[in-house]
């Protein structure tokens, strides 16, 4: 009579085995799924030689840590996989699936695009901490999506990340000026709204990529040349061909800058790789916990 009240115990006891065996067998399989990865390619708008290219590094190193790999970013400079002011529309087209850039060279297909890179009025305008909270938390990130896909009808999505962290200055001149008719003779490289400004006070404004600059001023096809801050413009040699360096800058504080992303691309990640990757953006805004080479700082 005790033997036959067993059996059934012991029935029971196999079955939750079995069902254990179940899980087991059942949860790899549910794992592998989770664990689908992307690889993107990326190129940006920067020579290799630059603090933004550093800081692509750093969101390709963040995004991979923080997916444990389950998102890839192949990133190159500009360049190498599409001309350097291509990459909205390669993004758009999937030649690319993302790309690091600046809302100002956008000017070309949409004036506001200048809008969304840089708070206009100079130091009369919004600093970077205003224009910031404005992108981030005032609607102005979601104004330039719907520019973006709205009214240029791209296939992208757009996140701010990397700043330049210090107030931009006018640039490097080859020859002095001391009035704005001597600064009317010189052929300069800018870009975005502050080249309409300098057109309609009569300068010769030329727009270009960052790696084509210098060579530019070897070869005189262009008399003087702004980029971004002393450090990055060191980096790539404006002092070894201009003698005169002009400070501060009218035309625009500290530059917002963007990371671009194939919405097809983006709409197939899961939540939790979509969050990773646009902290993984914004985290570069700040730049307090890297140095100016983009080497991550040791913890205390």
């Amino acid at each position: 009579m005790r033997f036959r009240h067993c059996v059934p115990h012991g029935l029971r006891v196999l079955a939750l085995l079995c069902g254990g065996l179940a899980v087991s067998v059942v949860a790899p399989a549910s794992a592998v799924a989770q664990a689908k990865t992307h690889t993107w390619k990326l190129q940006s708008t920067w020579p290799q030689a630059n603090l933004f290219t550093n800081s692509v590094a750093a969101i390709v190193q963040s995004v991979d840590e923080m997916s444990a790999g389950r998102l890839k970013i192949e990133a190159s400079p500009a360049g190498q996989l599409v001309p350097a002011f291509e990459v909205l529309d390669a993004t758009h087209k999937g030649v690319i699936d993302a790309a690091h850039s600046w809302p100002g060279y956008w000017t070309g297909k949409n004036t506001a695009a200048g809008l969304f890179g840089v708070p206009p009025g100079g130091p009369f305008g919004l600093g970077r901490d205003e224009f910031l909270s404005w992108m981030l938390t005032g609607g102005g990130l979601d104004l330039y999506n719907d520019m973006l896909q709205k009214e240029l009808r791209l296939n992208v999505v757009a996140f701010i990340t990397t700043t330049n962290p210090y107030w931009e200055a006018f640039g490097w001149l080859k020859k002095p000026f001391e009035n704005l008719a001597e600064l009317r003779r010189i052929k300069y490289r800018t870009s975005g709204l502050g080249l309409d400004m300098l057109r309609h006070m009569g300068m010769t404004g030329v727009q270009m990529p960052g790696g084509e600059v210098l060579p530019a001023l070897e070869r005189g096809t262009i008399d003087g040349a702004e980029w971004g801050i002393p450090s990055q413009d060191i980096d790539i040699g404006f002092h070894n061909v201009t003698k005169y360096y002009y400070m501060p800058d009218m035309r625009q504080p500290p530059a917002v800058h963007e990371l671009l992303i194939n919405k097809t691309k983006w709409d197939e990640l899961s939540p939790d790789l979509k969050a990773i990757v646009r902290h993984a953006a914004q985290s570069e805004v700040l730049r307090d916990g890297r140095d100016q080479r983009g080497q991550r700082r040791q913890s205390p």
